[in-house]
């Protein structure tokens, strides 16, 4: 979220290249781990297809992203054959096919020292609601020996192992994607012929939303323009207002940064407490829940305004954020009464996506119709808040992407500080340690946030101590936080009311 808001917000052709250099980067890591994942839910019966229209090309030119740095990176060539006779727009799911590419290309690049990797896609047969593509990975690798082509989809087996003894993975590639592919009616082909190469193809149907062709041109696959890098809002919508809910109040500092170029009035809550007390005062277009929350989780909450406020609440879109990316836990969510969902980490695109879903029509403009700030209209940090020795303001702006956002995350810290810290005392003489722990973490992530680095540590350690349940140095500790947590509020109020004068 916040390397989003680095897209959204910066304009130097260097950090938005870096920027992009971070989400694709990302993007890999977050795949080691999906193997993982993947593999339990393929072997639990609990992986589905979600086909949906995506552009091809913009499929080609991830592929192609991904590989060219690692290729370049061992002095190989790379090179793509796509067919321009490939409609545009095909209907299926990207994400499972775009993870069976990547495993195949990735392997290519891996297990080969000298030479090159080359991917072809080839349109197959075209009819009138659907398509075979073939998809094809050839490179001048080690190969594979005959005897241990059996071992080829077995999970966590490595091939030829000691020739291979200083090559990183996990062994779950293949036996993924050969799974992945039997899901759509598909499988991997593969020819190898020890020490001079691999081949590894399939072919797959899908459907077709645009038939228009993807054309021969290379510009279409093998540019990266940074106008691309650089994320802008897609509408405005400065006559709605919406509800966020999180208990982390960093997560509703990156869903306001995300949607600031929207401008949508956005209230925000930490808890269904404060959920339900807003939404019994406001009128809102629509309202974010997140799912896992402590004292009352979004379904307990959403079932309370429905019981409060049904008529408010059977006309307002009610959108659950949740981490529970398995089908049930989707399906659980909408039973449950809720509009939609979103899985985090949210991005802008998905959470626009949504909005558009929801939002009255009539409250939704084009982007040329947002007003832009003035020149200097920039907020000024007052200097009271540099004296501040418990903040260091450079790193708060960091965290934060601007001044404003920084200015922004302060009066929240600043009006919240005296009533959390009251509360962490009450859970503490309560024996409530586990809601204790989920508020000390919560108050980690926005003192970080604000460049409080000291306190967050302090927050860290109540959080360990209250998960261990160490009573006793846990109230010296939990005494210790709450003076610092209250001491820095206060200073903060003060600066903030009156911005000329120093903290006391």
């Amino acid at each position: 979220g916040m390397n989003e808001m680095i897209q959204l917000e910066s304009d130097d052709p260097k950090i938005l290249q870096y920027s992009n250099n971070i989400e694709k980067a990302g993007e890999s890591l977050l795949g080691i781990i999906n193997d993982i994942l993947d593999f339990s839910r393929i072997e639990a019966g609990r992986m589905e297809l979600n086909e949906l229209p995506y552009s091809l090309p913009e499929l080609i030119n991830d592929l192609q992203m991904m590989v060219m740095a690692k290729a370049r990176e061992k002095g190989l060539g790379f090179s793509m054959e796509i067919d321009e006779k490939l409609p545009v727009s095909p209907v299926g799911d990207m994400q499972k096919l775009r993870q069976v590419i990547t495993n195949m290309l990735s392997n290519a690049v891996k297990y080969t020292k000298e030479g090159s990797v080359k991917m072809t896609v080839s349109l197959v047969s075209m009819e009138d609601e659907n398509f075979v593509m073939d998809v094809s990975v050839e490179d001048t690798g080690i190969g594979i020996k005959k005897e241990e082509m059996d071992k080829l989809y077995s999970a966590f087996d490595r091939l030829d192992v000691e020739r291979n003894r200083n090559i990183e993975g996990s062994g779950l590639g293949l036996a993924i994607s050969q799974k992945l592919l039997a899901m759509m009616d598909s499988e991997i082909r593969v020819r190898s012929e020890y020490g001079k190469g691999s081949c590894f193809s399939f072919s797959v149907r899908q459907g077709i939303s645009d038939r228009t062709p993807v054309g021969g041109s290379e510009d279409a696959f093998f540019t990266v323009d940074l106008k691309e890098m650089k994320r802008t809002a897609s509408f405005t919508a400065p006559s709605s207002r919406i509800l966020v809910v999180d208990d982390t109040p960093l997560n509703l500092q990156v869903i306001c940064g995300l949607l600031k170029g929207n401008r949508i009035k956005i209230d925000t809550a930490e808890s269904g407490e404060q959920c339900i007390d807003l939404f019994g005062k406001n009128e809102y277009d629509l309202v974010f829940l997140d799912q896992r929350m402590p004292n009352m989780d979004g379904v307990e909450t959403l079932a309370e305004l429905k019981k409060l406020y049904p008529d408010a609440a059977g006309k307002t879109p009610v959108i659950c954020l949740t981490a529970n990316v398995l089908a049930e836990g989707k399906e659980m969510m909408l039973k449950a009464g809720f509009t939609d969902y979103l899985t985090k980490p949210v991005k802008l695109f998905e959470m626009e996506q949504m909005l558009l879903r929801y939002l009255p029509a009539d409250k939704v403009c084009g982007i040329q119709d947002r007003d832009r700030p003035a020149e200097g209209e920039t907020p000024v940090i007052p200097e009271g808040v540099k004296t501040i020795k418990e903040i260091d303001t450079e790193q708060g702006i960091g965290y934060c992407g601007d001044e404003e956002d920084f200015l922004d995350a302060l009066r929240v810290f600043a009006s919240s500080a005296k009533e959390k810290a009251d509360k962490i005392e009450s859970l503490f003489d309560a024996g409530d340690h586990e809601n204790l722990s989920l508020l000390a973490h919560s108050v980690k992530s926005t003192s970080r946030a604000i460049g409080a680095g000291k306190l967050s540590e302090l927050a860290a350690h109540t959080e360990s101590q209250a998960k261990d349940g160490d009573g006793e140095s846990l109230k010296e500790t939990v005494s210790e936080f709450t003076d610092a947590y209250r001491s820095l509020g206060e200073k903060l109020q003060a600066v903030l009311e009156n911005p000329g004068e120093d903290p006391k």
